[in-house]
């Protein structure tokens, strides 16, 4: 395969990770006032916990159209173009918290606990079920 193909499958790649993050979370905008309405600790817990809930399936799918692509392409490059592009919305999203409680590291997503499962967050949040519909946001 050419050069400019395996770029152009890269890119595109690429780009359909970063938009995998679409029916998993809601704008940044909205992560922002959503999270930060929250009226005391736990909520705020609660409101963080259930953002981070759609990290893993939307790295998931972007990861396996990288993969899928790879295959077809006998390259790994689309792979980690899908890989690349997730860990930077997983950096963009998380700008939408305060720098206090942003993950440091993308890969800590794979460590957390899913909602519900109480602590082990890497960040000072600690437990929580999330439930969104409270805060009438449509998510």
């Amino acid at each position: 395969m050419k050069s400019a193909d395996l770029l152009a499958l890269s890119l595109l790649t690429a780009g359909v990770a970063a938009q995998s993050f679409g029916p998993f979370l809601p704008p940044h905008s909205t992560m922002r006032s959503w999270v930060l309405c929250a009226e005391d600790r736990l909520e705020l817990e609660e409101n963080i916990q259930a953002m981070r809930s759609g990290y893993r399936p939307a790295v998931m799918m972007g990861s396996a159209m990288g993969a899928l692509v790879s295959l077809v392409s006998g390259s790994p490059v689309p792979l980690l173009a899908g890989l690349g592009a997730g860990m930077a919305m997983i950096k963009i999203y998380e700008t939408a918290l305060p720098p206090e409680l942003q993950l440091q590291n993308p890969l800590d997503i794979f460590s957390l606990p899913a909602p519900g499962q109480g602590a082990g967050a890497i960040t000072p949040l600690s437990t929580g079920t999330a439930s969104p519909a409270r805060h009438g946001s449509g998510l």
